[in-house]
């Protein structure tokens, strides 16, 4: 099997997945969650629901579900598709990751948040000026310092390309955006 068959031959995305969940929290982000634990379960279950209307229509734009979601929330639950608990579990995990991520750029000046409202990025800012979330980052900065021996980390980024790539290679099959997701996750 030629492996330029497997990769070139498809659509590889750098943007996959992640990419989708970032945009959906981003342009539903409306109150101040300093954490993806303080977000209420409706809003995570809401967020879910919309990731699952995009995947499950793959070639519909995102602006389009945007204006749309109502209709096609109804249409999805007419023809009863159905997501395995793993999916969904990956799908929070990435969630939970990206989430973080963002606030942790917003909090350290490398996102200047335009995506959140003025009102709530004031009350971000008070959260991560407050003492007590002052202790905790410091505690856990010491933490991280800890040289944990092999397990410390050493490595870099890889694109969601270069994953489907190598998941390619490895599985000799085209891999799928739950395959990446799974490998992934952590």
């Amino acid at each position: 099997m030629n492996i330029h068959k497997i990769i070139f031959h498809r659509f590889t995305p750098s943007h996959g997945s992640p990419h989708v969940i970032s945009h959906i929290i981003k342009h539903k982000f409306d109150e101040p969650w300093p954490s993806w634990k303080k977000v209420r379960l409706e809003v995570r279950d809401l967020w879910f629901e919309e990731f699952k209307v995009i995947y499950t229509f793959g070639s519909i734009s995102i602006a389009l579900f945007i204006n749309f979601s109502i209709l096609l929330n109804y249409f999805l639950m007419e023809k009863h598709y159905s997501w395995d608990s793993s999916q969904e579990k990956s799908m929070r995990q990435k969630g939970s990751l990206i989430f973080k991520n963002a606030m942790s750029k917003i909090r350290n000046g490398h996102d200047h948040a335009t995506w959140i409202l003025h009102n709530v990025q004031t009350i971000l800012d008070e959260h991560w000026g407050s003492t007590d979330f002052q202790n905790k980052s410091s505690t856990t900065k010491a933490n991280r310092t800890i040289d944990k021996g092999a397990l410390a980390y050493c490595g870099g980024s890889i694109s969601t390309s270069a994953y489907y790539e190598k998941m390619a290679i490895k599985l000799q099959r085209s891999s799928n955006a739950w395959e990446v997701i799974e490998k992934t996750k952590n």
